[in-house]
């Protein structure tokens, strides 16, 4: 059914979740043991699993819910909910992934939003089947007031936006006012490529435009935002979060991307006039916090258009 088809299109490369909005901790029971019809196949979710599943329907901890009767032989390049405003992208038979929110903000609309984060076009990015660049993840929901902001903040994901300016008003602990509006624009997958633009218009702060052009070698962003009328010039920040596995080095206008020292890939940018490489926070799983890497592009005005391109390393 639909539900199956969903978990298997956003599937990441190494089944680990996605994490995005106040995610679950990676906790989660099966149905109903006595369904025949549910049984192990290819969907796979986190340790640890939920102390009600039924023994025997999991192995190593990770498990699949999903019925022999609609499971695919293959997964498309591209998938589009229009509905839901999500969207994937993939590539190298599906070792390269992209997930992007491209619609509504959250449940309820405006005033709620319940438990959504300020992820708008922000991207969760695989590269060669291991995670690239992350959501920051969710740390607590009754957890200190400046950590609960911080993981659901627009700086903690990655965004092109003025610095210091949400996408949507906070309220205290999960709720959300003056919520931005975003539509797509372009859809388009083929044997080839994928491709995805949307336009964000962020209350009466800033406009945004991205697009996402993903083949087998390149992801392409491009990049356009202007403040609205009358706002001052300030620091547009293009911002990066790296899996806590990976670090990165400046050399002029192309970074490379580490993983244990080696090169995993690299980044080239242009339409910034500063780059820097942040020290931040990444949430795994409720309650944990670790150390990772955040690049950060930077140009100051009252507008931007930039292109950034992540390729294999020369």
């Amino acid at each position: 059914g639909p539900m199956t088809e969903y978990a298997v299109e956003v599937g990441t490369p190494d089944g680990s979740g996605l994490g995005v909005g106040d995610c679950d901790d990676g906790e989660v029971g099966l149905p109903n043991p006595e369904w025949e019809t549910f049984t192990v196949c290819e969907v796979r979710l986190p340790s640890p699993v939920h102390p009600s599943t039924p023994s025997g329907r999991t192995g190593e901890g990770r498990l699949a819910a999903i019925s022999e009767v609609h499971k695919p032989t293959t997964v498309a390049r591209g998938h589009l909910c229009r509905e839901g405003g999500q969207a994937v992208l993939r590539a190298r038979e599906g070792q390269t992934f992209v997930f992007v929110r491209c619609g509504e903000f959250g449940l309820g609309g405006e005033g709620a939003c319940g438990h959504s984060h300020a992820d708008i076009l922000a991207p969760v990015i695989y590269w060669r089947g291991q995670p690239l660049a992350v959501d920051s993840g969710t740390y607590g929901y009754l957890c200190e007031t400046k950590w609960r902001d911080h993981f659901r903040s627009t700086a903690a994901h990655n965004t092109l936006a003025p610095r210091g300016v949400e996408q949507a008003e906070m309220f205290p602990l999960k709720d959300w006012g003056r919520v931005p509006v975003t539509h797509v624009t372009e859809w388009e997958t083929d044997a080839t490529r994928t491709v995805l633009a949307a336009e964000m218009r962020a209350r009466d702060e800033y406009r945004h435009r991205r697009r996402f052009e993903l083949d087998a070698d390149r992801l392409e962003i491009r990049d356009e935002l202007e403040l609205m009328q009358g706002k001052a010039p300030v620091d547009l920040d293009w911002l990066l979060h790296l899996h806590p596995e990976l670090d990165a080095t400046v050399a002029g206008a192309t970074i490379t991307i580490e993983r244990g020292g080696a090169p995993f890939a690299a980044l080239r940018y242009d339409g910034y006039d500063d780059v820097a490489i942040l020290d931040t926070w990444y949430s795994p799983r409720y309650g944990v916090k670790v150390p990772n890497r955040c690049i950060r592009l930077t140009r100051r005005g009252t507008s931007v258009q930039s292109t950034v391109t992540i390729t294999d390393p020369a």
